[in-house]
């Protein structure tokens, strides 16, 4: 656990390694939001069989 907190505290004081990580997580956010998206095209056309 305190590894975990250092781990954060050391993303949390580097600018760089911060950006990089706002940015993954940026890029996870959009990845899901195309699943949702095609999770939900894909129900229309399931209940029209």
């Amino acid at each position: 656990m305190n590894n975990k907190i250092l781990q954060l505290e050391q993303y949390l004081n580097d600018p760089w390694l911060l950006k990089e990580l706002a940015e993954r997580v940026y890029e996870i956010f959009l990845e899901d939001m195309r699943y949702q998206q095609e999770r939900i095209e894909n129900y229309g056309r399931e209940r029209r069989l």
